[in-house]
């Protein structure tokens, strides 16, 4: 069974056209299961709010992308930011040179455990890797 944890720069993939939208789709057709950290979805809403702003996408398209992102995130498993994801992502902190959203990420995973970690940021891949998870690179 494939079980895909979707980091926000890979999950955003899924809804903005972009180098590595393709490979990301195609590991979202073979998964069993998705599963995403609590804040995937202001994530990426934030990141296509910017794409409105430098006027990349227009504010139609922006309804539509977050309807259709709305729809599917009911159908993903969605990890809260528990007291174990915040242990983790601090533990994640100590050993790794990363963001705080990113060790977020990378703390949900470990504390949900079991699945292949997808990520198109490469520091986050390595700090995943560091910490003990299965992770794909996908940028």
């Amino acid at each position: 069974m494939l079980r895909i944890f979707l980091d926000t720069s890979a999950f955003a993939k899924l809804y903005i056209e972009e180098y590595g939208s393709g490979e990301i789709g195609d590991l979202v057709r073979k998964a069993d299961s998705l599963v995403v950290s609590a804040i995937v979805l202001p994530e990426t809403l934030s990141a296509l709010r910017r794409l409105v702003r430098e006027g990349k996408i227009t504010e139609a398209d922006y309804g539509l992308v977050k309807e259709r992102l709305c729809r599917d995130i009911a159908d993903i498993e969605v990890v809260s930011i528990s007291d174990e994801t915040i242990g983790k992502a601090v533990a994640v902190i100590e050993r790794s040179p990363i963001r705080t959203l990113d060790a977020l990420h990378i703390g949900a995973a470990l504390a949900e455990g079991g699945s292949l970690f997808v990520t198109a940021d490469s520091r986050q891949a390595e700090a995943a890797r560091a910490a003990g998870l299965e992770v794909r690179f996908a940028g």
